[in-house]
């Protein structure tokens, strides 16, 4: 039986989302610099810690974990 378990990670992006696209993010690494990875929009919620203002907006990335 596998185990399947979501989290979130920080990342920022564009505000406002295209809708139903794909979008390029920066991601910090923890250790250095950070990194752009490109991701579907539809894995991206606005994060509680975002301002609410400015052109770019802090997102929580939804990541899948299968383990089994």
């Amino acid at each position: 039986m596998s185990e399947i378990q979501t989290s979130g990670v920080l990342v920022v992006g564009p505000r406002p989302l295209p809708e139903h696209s794909r979008v390029r993010v920066w991601m910090d690494a923890g250790s250095g610099g950070g990194h752009e990875v490109t991701v579907r929009t539809e894995h991206l919620t606005l994060s509680d810690r975002d301002s609410g203002q400015g052109s770019r907006a802090i997102y929580e990335l939804r990541t899948i974990d299968r383990r089994g």
